[in-house]
């Protein structure tokens, strides 16, 4: 459900509040208040929070894994005789 910032028309006091769309303008009129701001989801992660909370073995190995298939030029395994 959304967040919402909410403003008392007469106090001016401001809090926030998770209301769904189609009850706000009722929570609104019930409150005395405008809503203000839709606040959005804080992200939890990235993929490169993934790669760092990962264990040192699975780090060295996708190292090695690295070595043996460079990005340019050939490779160990020469896959490009496949």
């Amino acid at each position: 459900m959304p967040i919402y910032d909410f403003e008392h028309n007469e106090t001016g006091e401001r809090w926030v509040d998770v209301v769904t769309y189609d009850d706000k303008p009722a929570y609104c009129i019930e409150h005395n208040c405008k809503y203000i701001i839709l606040a959005t989801p804080q992200v939890i992660g990235t993929s490169k929070d993934i790669y760092s909370k990962s264990s040192e073995d699975f780090k060295g190995r996708m190292s090695s894994i690295k070595k043996a298939y460079p990005k340019r030029g050939p490779n160990k395994a020469k896959m490009h005789e496949w």
